[in-house]
């Protein structure tokens, strides 16, 4: 009988579970949409209902209000684009829509000819002018 060991492909990648199946980072997140999302969400249908709303459609719009505010929070939390963190994908998609995207190569065969010996190049404008006398006489 053999033992399996679960082996990640990156061990960075891996988070500790601490509790209720989450990580720290997750844990921390819902703590903060907790606190945050039922202060906004109680400030919001208390005072559309002291405004006159029934709570039907206080607690309604409130909810409409918890969005904007706690999406944020839950994709710092859980949001793991291409495996990284969300500050530091962003940081990466910052700095690749901010920087230039011209890339420009220096002329590769200028250093060849600097290169080589003066009899080297000679041969080699010797041929040259060889083949244009050809290509003249095929003209004629």
């Amino acid at each position: 009988m053999a033992l399996e060991v679960q082996v990640y492909k990156d061990v960075r990648a891996y988070e500790a579970k601490v509790m209720f199946g989450m990580s720290w980072r997750q844990l921390g997140a819902a703590a903060v949409m907790l606190v945050i999302g039922g202060g906004a969400y109680a400030a919001t249908a208390i005072t559309l209902h002291a405004q006159g709303a029934s709570w039907d459609s206080a607690t309604n719009v409130a909810l409409y209000v918890l969005f904007p505010i706690l999406i944020p929070i839950a994709a710092w939390g859980w949001w793991r684009p291409k495996g990284l963190k969300p500050e530091q994908y962003i940081g990466y998609v910052i700095n690749h829509y901010a920087s230039r995207k011209v890339i420009t190569y220096a002329d590769e065969y200028r250093g060849l000819d600097e290169s080589r010996s003066a009899d080297q190049r000679n041969a080699r404008a010797h041929k040259q002018d060889k083949r244009k006398e050809k290509e003249n006489l095929k003209e004629r």
